[in-house]
């Protein structure tokens, strides 16, 4: 049996491990071609969710490896907890402002409602962040937005509702290439990837001399530009992380 995990795909949270959730994951991957060793794991229920959930752990734990240059999102607006994942970065794009109301599990912001730059889930698979106010440094995945009243569902609920001395940051979820790429990882994991050979690509171990006086020399390779990702995942990735170096150099 898969060993399980306390999965969290709360973006920013100091207690997450993953990008992506399992259901994500999911809806990605069954439309994928390819993907049927995704599909088809044997097993009970629990068993297939936690073995699903260390993978896209992992997956993500490999994207974090990679060459973002900015700050975290949380230590640049002096969270007193810091994300536990590299990504989102300083320049991730989110909202702030004052609540009207809600409950345990919305948030209502009227300044946000009947307005087309924020249509139904815009915030789907954000966060929701609490500053200041009833529930203060609380995080929440965010689950629904129903632009039409301005209301924020969250994915799992608060202690206290959420009142109008809350002051909040809400995060936009991240881009479909990174979520995408962190489910191409893990359908690469659950392939049979070498993670002795990952892990030496990574220390930048180029090659191995295999043999006696004639030795055969083996080559790594790769290992410069993506460390442990797969090819698609790499894809998926390289021009975030292209203009990553670029605003770093200007």
């Amino acid at each position: 049996m898969a060993q399980s995990i306390v999965f969290d795909a709360t973006l920013a949270s100091p207690e997450a491990n993953s990008y992506v959730t399992l259901a994500e994951a999911d809806s990605y991957l069954s439309a994928r071609y390819g993907a049927e060793e995704w599909l088809n794991i044997a097993g009970e229920a629990s068993e297939i969710q936690a073995i699903k959930e260390r993978l896209l752990a992992t997956a993500s734990r490999h994207l974090d490896l990679q060459a973002f240059l900015h700050g975290q999102f949380s230590a640049a607006y002096g969270w007193p907890r810091q994300q536990a994942m590299k990504l989102p970065w300083s320049r991730h794009e989110y909202i702030t402002g004052p609540a009207d109301g809600g409950t345990e599990t919305t948030l209502v912001d009227e300044s946000l409602s009947g307005r087309d730059i924020y249509p139904d889930d815009i915030f789907k698979g954000g966060s929701f962040y609490i500053y200041k106010g009833a529930n203060q440094f609380e995080i929440r995945r965010v689950g629904a937005f129903e632009s039409a009243t301005g209301t924020v569902t969250l994915a799992t609920e608060l202690d206290e509702p959420v009142d109008e001395t809350c002051l909040y940051y809400l995060l936009y979820p991240l881009a479909h290439s990174v979520r995408a790429s962190v489910c191409e990882q893990a359908l690469y994991l659950l392939g049979g990837a070498n993670f002795e050979l990952l892990n030496e690509r990574q220390k930048g171990i180029r090659s191995h001399s295999v043999g006696g006086t004639e030795n055969l020399n083996v080559s790594i390779g790769y290992a410069g530009r993506r460390g442990m990702l797969c090819a698609q995942a790499y894809f998926l990735l390289e021009s975030m992380l292209r203009r990553a170096v670029a605003i770093q150099r200007a």
